[in-house]
């Protein structure tokens, strides 16, 4: 719905619904990229660069590690 929101422009409620869907799913990656995307269009760059910073440190520590052996 959130995304559905933001292409027609109705930028308060599809931030609402973003941040309704993040409660249920804090780490889902889809949520997390549009929540930056919303924070984008209503030009609040800061927000979106914080939200999409999250998520990459979420994913890097959830990623598992490989040793490279040579």
């Amino acid at each position: 719905l959130a995304q559905s929101y933001r292409e027609t422009k109705q930028l308060e409620k599809a931030e609402e619904k973003v941040l309704k869907a993040k409660q249920r799913a804090p780490e889902n990656l889809e949520i997390l990229y549009n929540e930056a995307i919303i924070y984008e269009a209503q030009g609040r760059l800061e927000d979106a660069i914080r939200v999409l910073s999250g998520a990459v440190s979420i994913h890097a520590s959830s990623e598992p590690h490989s040793s490279a052996s040579t």
